[in-house]
């Protein structure tokens, strides 16, 4: 594949916080995985582009590992509020940011430049939120599989239609 998600192996373990609000070595590792290298900028359609960078992405979130990390992360806001804005500033952030380059290359001409962090992290949203989210919940069962994909697909249709609705 030509988006390729770093590989860094993980053992499925607890996760555990100590008393200094530090994730765990192994935990941190679980995070940075969702660390996503910047796509190559050259003539992938934008549409095949995000596809490419969703489906890494959410066969990466939908893992029952990261899945259970982003639980206890929730389930503890209460006791430890720093451990969310660090699970969100290991993944989420990063993921978002991921995208940045490949909307700039493909929409400069017609967005200015301080709205594309803007439809960065509504991509994320339209995209991501949802199946990361029902997974979260319990709602839906861990996995990437054919029918988030089409799902994610839809929706990456529908994102791009408002988007190019922007530049009209």
């Amino acid at each position: 594949s030509r988006y390729v998600q770093k590989n860094i192996p993980v053992q499925p373990q607890a996760i555990s916080i100590n008393k200094s609000l530090k994730i765990k070595t192994s935990d941190k590792q679980l995070l940075e995985s969702s660390r996503l290298e910047k796509p190559p900028l050259d003539n992938q359609s934008l549409e095949t582009s995000l596809q490419i960078m969703s489906t890494h992405l959410l066969g990466w979130i939908l893992e029952p590992n990261v899945l259970g990390l982003f639980r206890v992360a929730i389930a503890e806001v209460p006791r430890f509020p720093q451990l969310a804005r660090t699970v969100a500033e290991y993944a989420i952030t990063d993921a978002t940011l991921a995208f940045e380059p490949l909307f700039r290359a493909h929409l400069s001409a017609q967005i200015p430049e301080e709205r594309i962090k803007f439809i960065a992290n509504q991509f994320m949203q339209a995209v991501v939120s949802e199946p990361f989210h029902w997974a979260v919940q319990g709602m839906e069962c861990a996995g990437f599989n054919e029918f988030k994909r089409t799902r994610m697909v839809k929706a990456i249709e529908l994102f791009l239609t408002g988007v190019r609705s922007l530049s009209t």
